[in-house]
């Protein structure tokens, strides 16, 4: 995107971007082990990564070491929604930390999202929030088509993509 194409330019400082997809989530937990082998490029189990995760982002930088910033991109966010909430809160919390270095942006399709959060979890989202109208037909038809691109537009009927 335009953010990448100006950091590798030098205009922006560098950064690692992760998405995680929720929903494609056997478990909220999995998140872990995503987010920490999109780090490190180590594959561990979750409870594992978490303990990474924690630990990465939980040190503040000696003096000296550089840190590349990380932003996450949760969509699905209401996916993760648990009776704990503890990798919701784990999320929101570890940018709060001295040196974390990371921005996590959720994305959810439940306009009350932040009023089913545990209060703890709450405390820890910044108060922004952005509503955004729902796709109209034409919309959700221009991204059907985009995503069956080449191969799999050809197993579709044009009639059951409109």
């Amino acid at each position: 995107g335009a953010l990448r194409t100006k950091a590798d330019a030098g205009e922006l400082p560098s950064f690692a971007f992760v998405e995680v997809n929720a929903m494609r989530l056997p478990q909220p937990a999995h998140a872990y082990a995503l987010l920490w082998e999109a780090l490190s490029g180590e594959k561990r189990g979750a409870d594992t990564a978490a303990r990474h995760l924690d630990k990465h982002f939980g040190s503040a930088r000696k003096p000296g070491e550089s840190r590349t910033t990380v932003v996450v991109l949760v969509d699905e966010l209401d996916y993760m929604l648990t009776p704990r909430q503890e990798v919701l809160y784990n999320l929101f919390d570890w940018p709060s930390r001295a040196g974390a270095m990371l921005a996590v942006v959720g994305i959810a399709n439940t306009m009350d999202l932040p009023e089913r959060l545990d209060p703890k979890v709450r405390s820890r989202l910044g108060s922004r929030r952005l509503t955004f109208a729902p796709y109209d037909r034409e919309q959700v038809e221009a991204i059907l088509k985009q995503r069956l691109s080449g191969n799999l537009r050809e197993a579709f009927s044009a009639q059951a993509v409109t």
